[in-house]
């Protein structure tokens, strides 16, 4: 699993901040794309095509992979 650094998470944070308002339009625009963000965050910000660099997705993937690997590590799951 990954371990990112407060620089990466800062770029992170940045990014998804600054696109916000336009994956929310994209999220509004279709049921189908509400659910496809709750399915898998990652490819719906990449369908959305809001600019986010693809260095950037593979980070948010990471953090996604390793938030999952530490919910399904949870006893009470």
């Amino acid at each position: 699993m990954a371990e990112f650094s407060a620089h990466q998470n800062d770029r992170l944070l940045q990014a998804l901040t600054l696109h916000e308002p336009e994956l929310n339009r994209w999220l509004n625009s279709a049921p189908a794309n509400r659910i496809f963000f709750l399915e898998d965050p990652v490819s719906a910000v990449r369908a959305a095509d809001l600019g986010i660099s693809e260095e950037l997705l593979r980070e948010f993937q990471e953090l996604m992979n390793g938030i999952l690997d530490k919910l399904w590590a949870c006893p009470d799951l």
